[in-house]
């Protein structure tokens, strides 16, 4: 019998130690473990002017005072050094449909919410362009 554990830890926790403590569990409990993957956390400072400066642009392309955010899930960003991830997001559910958020069954995003995502990209690439 086979059981795989996805577990998700912050930067402040020792991924080496977990393992271990996983280990010694189900070794009490008569099993072994193997660990098949490791994805250490990974966290970028928000004060560092490449999340600041994207974070402006989306601000002001959208009117908004969104702040940066740490999601649980490994993005492409995990395989590119100093990369980040930056999308769109919208919390808002479209109303009497029966559809998933991002990374979710059925996802989907309004056609306006997209629209202002090709705006914040656009703006995006054009700052970071003149500051090069």
């Amino acid at each position: 019998m086979n059981q795989y554990l996805n577990v998700r830890y912050g930067t402040a926790v020792d991924g080496a130690a977990i393992r271990e403590r996983v280990r010694e569990t189900v070794a009490a409990a008569g099993f072994a473990c193997e660990v098949l993957d490791n994805c250490d956390p990974r966290y970028i400072d928000p004060e560092q002017p490449i999340v600041r400066t994207l974070v402006d642009v989306c601000n002001r392309t959208l009117g908004k005072e969104l702040q940066p955010y740490t999601m649980g899930g490994v993005t492409y960003a995990h395989m590119i050094p100093d990369a980040l991830a930056y999308g769109p997001n919208s919390s808002q559910p479209i109303a009497g449909e029966r559809l998933g958020g991002g990374h979710q069954s059925n996802e989907a995003i309004r056609i306006s919410d997209l629209l202002d995502g090709i705006r914040v990209y656009m703006n995006a690439l054009l700052e970071i362009d003149g500051k090069l």
